[in-house]
């Protein structure tokens, strides 16, 4: 059951009078993307509404048009198809915000719309990642700790072949080697940001300053570039 608090005056990321309405995209049993989940609604309160799916269940084109936001973990099982990777790209390009988590940049979906290969970003287990903000002002970043420091596993180094991003917003330093750890990319009117650190069944995605960093993603993402200005 996803956890709700009171509106913490967040309310302006409400689309008029509806909340955000986020998917997030499953393939299973995950403790820690359900933390996520619920650690996202808690921060966004009343202006978000959850729905956790899982793939290859129902209509896609149902469920992509009744989504503002998808957090979309990376490949899953059953596999989604070419028909699904196309729905997903058209409607971001018509404006849904899509925040990519590791490995999602590799799946057939997140390299369609980065135009990237499908590389995922490698592990670097149990090693330290600090996390800066490149542009302490964007949205994305907002109330989150500068620097964010990420232990143990699930640090993670940027995948190679990403294209050239529209902003980085997040940057990092682990093993003494430096990383893009945060990136916005413009599509159409969609609006995705790609975060590479953590796994769907590791403790980062538990940690509360990431946490409020994807909530933060979310609201973002939300607005089409066609509307107004974050």
């Amino acid at each position: 059951m996803l956890l709700r608090e009171p509106d913490l005056g967040l309310s302006e990321c409400s689309r008029g009078s509806r909340p955000i309405r986020l998917t997030v995209w499953t393939h299973g049993l995950r403790p820690a993307l359900n933390e996520m989940t619920n650690g996202i609604a808690r921060r966004l309160g009343a202006a978000v509404l959850v729905r956790p799916v899982m793939l290859g269940r129902g209509s896609i084109d149902e469920q992509l048009e009744h989504t503002d936001v998808l957090v979309w973990p990376g490949p899953g099982s059953p596999p989604v198809d070419d028909q699904a990777v196309t729905r997903i790209y058209r409607r971001v390009l018509r404006g849904m915000g899509l925040v990519l988590l590791h490995p999602g940049q590799a799946s057939a979906a997140g390299a369609r719309l980065l135009s990237a290969p499908r590389v995922p970003a490698y592990p670097r287990h149990g090693e330290r990642q600090v996390v800066w903000s490149v542009d302490p002002d964007h949205p994305i970043v907002r109330g989150v700790p500068n620097p964010l420091v990420i232990d143990g596993p699930g640090t993670r180094c940027e995948p190679s072949g990403l294209p050239r991003p529209d902003a980085i917003v997040l940057a990092s330093s682990l093993g003494g080697r430096p990383s893009s750890t945060g990136r916005v990319f413009l599509r159409g009117n969609g609006r995705i940001f790609y975060f590479s650190p953590g796994n769907q069944d590791d403790r980062v995605y538990r940690h509360p300053d990431i946490q409020h960093l994807l909530a933060n993603a979310v609201r973002w993402t939300a607005r089409p570039m066609s509307g107004p200005a974050a």
